[in-house]
């Protein structure tokens, strides 16, 4: 029995081109839904962070003219109240008018310093603040200040101490900018100093910059507020802080105007103990200059 060879042979099936034609069509349509779907994510991702932008520079807004009203409309009710009775006649004593002509004077004063503040931010924000600076004479700068400010509270029983260290390095500087920086750490100052009626002004130099700093002994600011309180509009967590008038424009125009001179602002706080707030600026050029060939 020997049986016949056997002979098993493997050979390639021809592909059909049709179904090769189809399986890439397919893969195409694969990668393209895959690119369609990424571009329509990444565009969902894009819209939704727009709005998002978009609502908050609605609440932004909507928060500014809230408080803004507020405080426009508190000045300006007691400056007509105080005027209607003055131009009806309605106040006889002669100590009385000076009085109202005071209040008259202190709450213009405040809608000009809030429309000021508003300004500036504007300007500062939209690059089209000009700074004009000039060599200044940062002690001089601080007394007067100081001066200005204790004239504005003393009748609401606040003391202003300024303790300049002099002599003083000159300054490159805006003049009427870091004045006004000085002003509203103050303006701060006796907003929450509390009881203690006591603001400390100092300036001093060290390491080749000035130093301003402005002490209250108040309320103080709880360690978690302490990142925001240059924010805009930002007033803290609690009801004592949310309490005090304000635009809440002051510290970001303070912030605003130091980094425009290259300097630093920060705060340094502890609850019922009051806050201190510092600005560094650099020495006039010309001034380190000037001190490096003296040592």
């Amino acid at each position: 029995g020997n049986f016949p060879p056997w002979l098993i042979e493997f050979y390639q099936r021809p592909q059909n081109p049709y179904r090769r034609l189809f399986a890439s069509s397919q893969s195409i349509y694969v990668y393209m839904f895959l690119l369609i779907a990424s571009i329509l994510v990444f565009g969902l991702i894009l819209t939704i962070r727009a709005v998002t932008h978009e609502l908050e520079l609605a609440k932004l807004k909507s928060d500014f003219v809230s408080t803004v009203s507020h405080e426009f409309k508190s000045p300006l009710t007691s400056i007509r109240q105080l005027a209607e009775m003055l131009q009806a006649g309605r106040v006889p004593s002669d100590e009385r008018r000076q009085r109202y002509y005071d209040v008259l004077v202190e709450q213009s004063g405040r809608l000009s310093s809030l429309v000021t503040n508003i300004l500036d931010i504007a300007r500062i924000e939209e690059g089209r603040k000009e700074f004009e600076f000039e060599t200044v004479d940062v002690g001089e700068l601080v007394e007067e200040v100081v001066s200005a400010a204790e004239h504005q509270w003393r009748h609401e029983g606040f003391v202003i101490h300024a303790d300049v260290n002099r002599p003083l390095p000159a300054i490159h500087a805006d003049r009427a900018s870091i004045g006004q920086a000085v002003s509203n750490l103050i303006d701060n100052a006796v907003k929450y100093s509390g009881d203690s009626r006591e603001v400390h002004v100092r300036a001093s130099a060290a390491d080749g910059q000035v130093k301003i700093s402005v002490q209250d002994f108040g309320v103080g600011i709880k360690e978690e507020d302490l990142g925001r309180v240059f924010e805009r509009f930002y007033r803290g967590g609690d009801e004592l802080t949310r309490s005090v008038k304000g635009s809440g424009l002051g510290l970001t125009l303070v912030q605003q105007i130091v980094e425009a001179h290259n300097g630093t602002v920060y705060v340094e706080s502890e609850v019922g103990q009051g806050s201190t707030f510092s600005i560094t600026l650099p020495v006039s050029r010309d001034q380190g200059d000037a001190e490096d060939s003296d040592h």
